[in-house]
């Protein structure tokens, strides 16, 4: 007997969700934009049900927050937000960094040596897309290495949350914020195989991107 084969088409709602998805995450639809039905069905040439139910799915991923009698606007992130996200990862990448250590991870290492690479030509080229695209792909190859599915998950959690916030940094006039990054000093504190030292450097790496995100958000007043 012959199993009918099939092929997964993504839906119209799935379409919508990754359009309106990839334009807040680009900047072009910053935080406290307000999305309108009817001017996103017409736009993207679906029904006004169809945007409904993607915006509700962008809800539920914390990227759309509804405003009663005011309809459906881009989230944005308050103070408060970005030190319990910091908090957060304190904690999470904390687990990561003593994985790495304790198991003497040498492909994480490499892995995590090749993020550092391409940010620091990133920074250099001021390729705000580049740099934030590898410095999520850094932080979380320390937080796998727990090989904690739940952690990881909770994880990316975060860094879908931080992310809208980062549209900003990556949309700001001074794109980078910074001129030298410090992911190297970062990596060089984890392989010396000294918690103490790693703990620090973790501390001080997230708190200069925590007064970073402080600064972006109070100057484009979101």
């Amino acid at each position: 007997m012959v199993t009918p084969l099939r092929i997964q088409r993504s839906s119209t709602v799935e379409q919508v969700v990754t359009a309106l998805s990839d334009a807040i995450f680009s900047g072009h639809l910053p935080p406290g934009s307000a999305l309108r039905e009817l001017a996103l069905a017409d736009e993207l040439e679906v029904s006004r049900n169809t945007v409904r139910e993607a915006l509700r799915v962008l809800s539920a991923e914390g990227l759309v927050r509804h405003v009663i009698n005011h309809g459906a606007y881009v989230a944005s992130i308050s103070e408060a937000d970005i030190d319990d996200i910091y908090g957060a990862r304190e904690v999470i990448e904390l687990a990561g960094i003593c994985a790495i250590q304790e198991g003497k991870q040498e492909s994480v290492l490499a892995e995590l040596e090749a993020h550092v690479d391409e940010l620091e030509q990133a920074v250099a080229a001021r390729d705000a897309t580049a740099a934030l695209t590898h410095d999520r792909a850094f932080h979380r190859a320390v937080v796998a290495a727990t090989q904690n599915d739940h952690l990881l998950a909770a994880f990316v959690v975060l860094q879908d949350e931080l992310r809208l916030a980062l549209s900003l940094q990556a949309r700001s006039s001074a794109k980078l914020g910074r001129t030298k990054d410090d992911h190297r000093e970062l990596l060089e504190a984890i392989r010396s195989g000294s918690k103490q030292l790693a703990e620090e450097a973790l501390r001080v790496h997230l708190a200069v991107g925590r007064h970073e995100l402080h600064r972006l958000r109070e100057r484009r007043g979101i």
